[in-house]
């Protein structure tokens, strides 16, 4: 399998290192292998002689690079590599005036004959600077898909040799010390490109590290990672650590504001706490530490697993994590059976009981799982002393059904069951032959809870080598009628949807990596995708999101089952245990736990005090879920009034400014004075005299806060109405129009739309469907002048929509009149919609217009549906044919029937 085109899409015209195809280098074994092959030119196929080969194997996260071996070609293009350790690895050739050119192996592909056509290269020049002085950066890293590398001068100043000519998405990564890592496009083409990157100085943050004493530890290197980030990308893999002085204080450099950021470490034969952080505000100085790093021998934990009567739960699976997790390698970079590792696995004892002795410094996740039984999690903090075990308990699983993804049969029986059980849709991309997508294929797809929350939602999948592409490298065998990979379907249903997903989510001609999940809408809208490796965690996690954004209700009730200790805990009558339990919950909302975010809206009718709420509140981070207002939403809705406000306050530091309007855009209509003036000082509006003016309105989605306004409010009262539908795009001035519309007994507001509507230019259509929808119909009379007025407009949409409004009050005669001239139009879909208009009047004039183009295949299903309802309504004539009734009916002269026969 070709790296460089791992799926059968158009060739890519560039060697491209995927992340997906990184993972495939995670490991080797120690026997030995040769590679030999030829280098040729891709236009014209002739030997490049003195091409540069190198053999590299275990690609890491960060790109750090192993060379196995590395020779030259000779004078026909041959090279050979001898004795280079066998398992996965990539094949470089490099020569001037060629672009880099790449293949990667697995362990099963050939070594033999190795075909690596370089494409002609040109020359990257460029300039990297400091966005706010326009200063030369220094000493700048830049680079490109881990094969490009250099270095700037003193002046700023890089250069890049051979990139390739044309690329689908190549980027080059500026990092600096202090600075926010920056992607920069390049354009294809053939010529020398010259580009400047403006670099911006990034967060500062400081931590101090301590012993179990609270003394401070000096030289400890401290890791600064972004687990939210886009994997791969230049701000994933930028090195944000510092070493601890003697004051044990450690300061991180150049972090990306508005990412939550996880502070660790790792000490010779210690274990060290997890810190994280949330870098909101432009902090420059870094000077005061936001955190402490606990550095410890070891701290322990137990746990006893019993059912509802008390029983202990022999053989329970048990998985500890750290609430935030590390960033796997593909295939599981993490290794899950070291006893200090960030993940450790086990089962209960006969006694249903579990201890551990080396856990970190900090709080972790205790997922237990048994067959027949809901999945529980708890949070444990792990103590110096031996402590009393966790008790768990653990219910029946009524519907424990086996280890395989219930996958859809057809993509149309998934739709069906998204719309009518108000669920989204998830589609899982995959393919075979590839490490990341084969351990997703052996572990993610039969894990016990991915597949107990993929019950609660149809799910597709994709296999790339699908029909009519390139042959799988894998054979898929079936085991009565179900394809033993995957399980649940044919092969042949997972291999026919690859079309859809590409047409709808990616575009042809663009090539495109697996492994990647999408979420959608129940009407096919995207929601979420997400391609390369997840943790199982992850994946779970995008699970419960989705279904929390379609159908929070039942993402509550999962929440409930798993959280169900938590849950108890918050309703406690020690005041110390609800406010453990409160912690934890906002730990593991901060963490991006989807069960924890669900689990907010159950917090008034679990019946948890306004004080506990409260204090939960005040424990989230804004913007340590990368979606502001996951975790704050369900307190909108909150009956305190000081729970409100803690909101509005909250959100005063986070970094999304749309995730913040869309928030707090309700609560700037609140009933309370408090609420709504905390609301709209930081959301910057402000109360001039008698009216609530709206600054910026046309910036970004803030006029969203002003349709919030025009509802609640007269509009009249309300600074900015005038900016959106003046200068505001099509987005904004629509659901202005249609808020406006709906204000009856508003004068102001009918005001205004009308004037949008009787605009003789195209943006009056919008006001014009608003009248249409919502006038009221006591002044149905008016809308004759308008229709009036927009079929003599040259724009066909306009003349349409005339048609439309004419129809709403056919009962005038002069609208009566208007769709006769429609009739008569030179646009088909104006003659029809002028048509249907008439159909209840059994004008006769509608009768040759609808037979014209009942068979049509835009207008017919329209035709035919309305001939069908208004058929209906008149009740049985005695004749079967539609022809047959339009002639019953006057529409059709007689002779006309003889078609129905």
């Amino acid at each position: 399998m070709s790296s460089l085109n791992p799926v059968h899409r158009p060739l890519l015209h560039r060697p491209i290192l995927t992340a997906a195809l990184v993972g495939l280098l995670a490991a080797f074994s120690l026997a030995q292998e040769s590679f030999r092959g030829k280098v040729v030119g891709a236009r014209g196929g002739a030997p490049v002689s003195g091409a540069k080969i190198i053999v590299f194997g275990g690609i890491l996260r960060r790109g750090a690079r192993r060379v196995l071996g590395q020779t030259t070609t000779g004078a026909d293009g041959a090279f050979s590599v001898d004795d280079v350790a066998s398992g996965p690895a990539m094949v470089t050739a490099t020569a001037a005036g060629f672009a880099v050119g790449v293949v990667v192996l697995n362990g099963q592909d050939v070594r033999e004959n190795l075909s690596i056509r370089l494409e002609p290269g040109r020359d990257l020049t460029g300039t990297v600077i400091d966005d706010a002085t326009g200063k030369p950066v220094p000493d700048a890293e830049v680079t490109s898909d881990l094969l490009y590398s250099t270095r700037t001068d003193a002046e700023g100043k890089f250069a890049l040799r051979s990139i390739p000519q044309i690329g689908d998405d190549f980027k080059v990564a500026a990092t600096a010390p202090g600075y926010v890592p920056n992607e920069v496009p390049i354009p294809n083409g053939e010529a020398d490109t010259s580009i400047a990157i403006r670099m911006e100085l990034g967060q500062v943050l400081t931590v101090r590290v301590v012993d179990d004493d609270g003394s401070p530890v000096p030289n400890v290197r401290v890791v600064g990672q972004l687990p939210t980030a886009v994997p791969y990308s230049g701000i994933e893999r930028a090195d944000y650590s510092g070493q601890s002085n003697e004051d044990g204080l450690a300061t991180l450099r150049g972090l990306p504001p508005g990412y939550p950021v996880t502070a660790s470490a790792q000490v010779e034969g210690k274990l060290v706490g997890q810190l994280l952080v949330s870098m909101p505000v432009p902090a420059r100085s870094g000077a005061e530490p936001v955190g402490v790093l606990v550095v410890s021998p070891g701290r322990q934990a137990a746990i006893e697993v019993v059912d509802g009567h008390g029983n202990p739960v022999a053989g329970a699976d048990i998985r500890i994590l750290p609430l935030v997790e590390p960033l796997l390698n593909f295939g599981g970079g993490v290794d899950r059976r070291n006893r200090r590792g960030a993940i450790r696995l086990g089962r209960t004892n006969g006694r249903g009981q579990m201890r551990w002795e080396l856990l970190p410094p900090s709080p972790v996740t205790c997922e237990v799982r048994s067959r027949g039984r809901h999945t529980r999690m708890v949070v444990l903090h792990p103590s110096l002393e031996a402590a009393h075990p966790v008790r768990v308990v653990m219910d029946p699983d009524p519907d424990p059904r086996g280890t395989d993804l219930p996958w859809g049969h057809t993509l149309a029986d998934a739709y069906a069951r998204a719309e009518r059980e108000r669920l989204p849709l998830m589609l899982s991309m995959s393919m075979d032959g590839e490490r990341a997508n084969d351990w997703m294929a052996s572990h993610h797809f039969h894990d016990r809870e991915i597949v107990r929350v993929a019950r609660e939602m149809p799910v597709i999948l994709t296999n790339v080598f699908g029909q009519g592409g390139v042959q799988s490298p894998r054979d898929h065998t079936e085991k009565d009628g179900i394809c033993t990979r995957y399980g649940g379907v044919p092969c042949a249903h997972h291999q026919a949807n690859e079309g859809y997903c590409v047409d709808e989510f990616i575009g042809q001609g663009v090539a495109f990596q697996v492994p990647r999940h999408i979420f959608v809408t129940p009407a096919g809208d995207l929601m979420m995708h997400r391609t390369y490796y997840l943790s199982e965690r992850d994946l779970v996690r995008m699970m419960i999101r989705a279904l929390r954004h379609v159908n929070p209700q039942r993402a509550l009730i999962l929440a409930r089952r798993r959280l169900q200790r938590l849950r108890h805990g918050l309703v406690a009558s020690d005041l110390e245990v609800r406010t453990r339990a409160g912690s934890d919950l906002a730990a593991l909302v901060n963490s991006g736990d989807e069960y924890a975010v669900a689990l907010l809206g159950d917090l008034v009718p679990l019946g948890v005090a306004a004080g506990d709420r409260l204090r939960i509140v005040s424990a989230i981070a804004p913007d340590a879920v990368r979606m502001l207002d996951s975790g704050l939403r369900p307190f909108v809705d909150d009956p305190d009034p000081l729970i409100r406000r803690a909101i509005a306050f909250r959100t005063s530091t986070g970094t999304d400014n749309a995730a913040r309007g869309r928030l707090l855009r309700q609560l700037v209509v609140d009933a309370d004075p408090m609420v709504a003036n905390a609301a709209r000082t930081v959301l910057d509006v402000r109360n001039v005299g008698s009216k609530v003016v709206v600054t910026r309105p046309n910036q970004g989605e803030r006029w969203r806060i002003v349709v919030t306004l025009a509802k609640a409010y007269p509009v009249d009262a309300v600074g900015g109405v005038t900016e959106v539908l003046t200068h505001g795009v099509p987005e904004a001035r629509n659901p202005l129009l249609r808020a406006l519309a709906r204000k009856r007994d508003d004068r102001g507001a009918r005001t205004r739309v009308w004037a949008e509507a009787i605009r003789v230019d195209l943006p009056a259509l919008a006001a014009v469907r608003a009248i249409r929808a919502h006038w009221p119909s006591d002044r149905d009379e008016a809308l004759v002048e308008l229709a009036s007025l927009h079929f003599g407009a040259a724009n066909s949409l306009l003349r349409d929509e005339a048609m439309e409004v004419a129809t709403r009050i056919v009962r005038y005669p002069g609208a009566r009149k208007l769709l006769r001239e429609g009739l008569e139009d030179w646009v088909p879909a104006v003659q029809v919609t002028a048509a249907l208009g008439l159909l209840s009047t059994r004008d006769p004039g509608c009768g040759p217009v609808l037979v014209k183009y009942v068979e049509d295949l835009m207008f017919g299903p329209r035709i035919r549906a309305a001939l069908a309802a208004e058929r209906e309504r008149a009740g049985p004539k005695g004749a079967d044919g539609w022809r047959s009734w339009l002639v019953s009916e006057g529409l059709l002269p007689a002779e006309d029937e003889e078609g129905d026969r």
